[in-house]
C-alpha cells in the first residue's frame, strides 16, 4: 500500500476513509507480509483503533514473549489476551489479571473474572465477576455470573449457576450446582444440587461442616456446623 500523496512510494497502512491517518506500527514488507511491531505493553508498539467520536481507543499487540493482546487504551486495561508460554487466556475487561500472574493454565471469560489471580493455576471461570478474588487457589471451576465470587485460597471446587458459592472464601473439594446454591458454604466436600441448595438467603450465615449432601430446592438451609448429612 503506497503513500496517498505519492503513489507508488513507501509502505504504509491506512485506517479510515480518506483520512490520511497512518497506523505507523503496521508495515508491509517487501515480501508482501503484514507485520505487527513486537514489544512491551507500550502503546507505541500497538495498532490503535479509535471510534469515529474519538472517545474510545483499543489496541492490538503481539509482545516479545509471544502474547497476543487487545488493550482498552482509554481505560488502561486488557480486554483480551492469549498467553504464549503460561497457557493463560483472558476474555473480558480485566479478566485474568494479565501481567501479574505467575500461575499457569488459567482460563477466564467475563468481566473481572479471575481478576485477583497471582499464583493459582488450572482455574476456569466463565461469567462476569466469577472467582474475582481467587489469588492462590487452584483447580477451581466456576460457571455463572458471580460464582465463587470471593473465593481466595480454596481449591478443587466446582460451582455452576448464577452466584453459586457466592460467599465461599476458603472452601475445598465442593461441587455445587444451582441458582445461588451453596452461597454460605465454607466447609469441605459439600455436594449440592438445586435452586438455593444449602440456602441462598442473605445474612451472616456460615456453613462449616464437612461432607454434606443437599439435593433439591432450598435443602439444608439450616445447616451450620454439621457433617456427614444427606
Amino acid at each position: 500500500v503506497s503513500d496517498e500523496a505519492n503513489p507508488g512510494v513507501g509502505n504504509y497502512f491506512y485506517v479510515g476513509a480518506n483520512t490520511g491517518f497512518m497506523a505507523g506500527v503496521w508495515t508491509i514488507s517487501n515480501g508482501g507480509e503484514l507485520n505487527i511491531a513486537t514489544g512491551s505493553l507500550g502503546q507505541s508498539n500497538m495498532l490503535k483503533l479509535t471510534n469515529a467520536a474519538g472517545a474510545k481507543t483499543h489496541a492490538l499487540a503481539y509482545t516479545d514473549g509471544g502474547d497476543f493482546l487487545i488493550k482498552d487504551v482509554t481505560n488502561n486495561q486488557i480486554d483480551f489476551f492469549i498467553g504464549n508460554s503460561d497457557g493463560n487466556i483472558g476474555f473480558g475487561p480485566r479478566a485474568g489479571n494479565y501481567g501479574t500472574v505467575s500461575g499457569v493454565s488459567n482460563t477466564s471469560i467475563g468481566r473481572e473474572t479471575l481478576f485477583s489471580l497471582t499464583t493459582g493455576f488450572d482455574n476456569t471461570g466463565v461469567g462476569a465477576y466469577c472467582m474475582s478474588l481467587v489469588s492462590t487457589g487452584s483447580y477451581n471451576t466456576g460457571v455463572g455470573s458471580g460464582s465463587l465470587n470471593v473465593l481466595s485460597t480454596g481449591a478443587r471446587n466446582t460451582a455452576i449457576g448464577w452466584a453459586s458459592m457466592f460467599e465461599s472464601t476458603a472452601a475445598n473439594h465442593c461441587t455445587i450446582a444451582g441458582w445461588y446454591a451453596g452461597r454460605h458454604v465454607q466447609g469441605n466436600y459439600f455436594t449440592g444440587l438445586g435452586y438455593q441448595a444449602f440456602g441462598g438467603a442473605a445474612g451472616a450465615i456460615t456453613q462449616t461442616g464437612q461432607k454434606n449432601i443437599a439435593i433439591g430446592d432450598n435443602t439444608a438451609v439450616a445447616l451450620r456446623t454439621g457433617s456427614f448429612n444427606t
